[in-house]
């Protein structure tokens, strides 16, 4: 799949797809810095892990980097990531 590049200012953006109550495109996109910022709805993915030790099921955490630029040095999920414009996803459905 080729990647959509776009830039404004010389810097590089991502851009997302702007979803609605259901998950479904709407047709727009907007840059991620504005859609967190106004609160945009937009597709993410995540990954979770989890362990059971001693009898006991434990969510492995990951520490962010201080340089990231949202929630710098927090724990966070194992893994995640913005699903960029344009990026179909197929997902099975339960029980099919």
């Amino acid at each position: 799949m080729k990647r959509i590049q776009s830039y404004w200012r010389g810097a590089e953006m991502e851009l997302l797809d702007i979803v609605d109550e259901k998950g479904n495109p709407t047709g727009e996109t907007v840059p991620r810095e504005v859609a967190h910022r106004e609160g945009i709805r937009h597709r993410t993915a995540h990954v979770w892990i989890f362990r059971r030790r001693g009898g006991v099921v434990q969510i492995l955490l990951q520490k962010r980097s201080d340089n990231k630029d949202s929630d710098p040095g927090c724990y966070d999920i194992s893994s995640a990531g913005h699903i960029l414009r344009g990026v179909i996803i197929f997902l099975p459905r339960c029980g099919s």
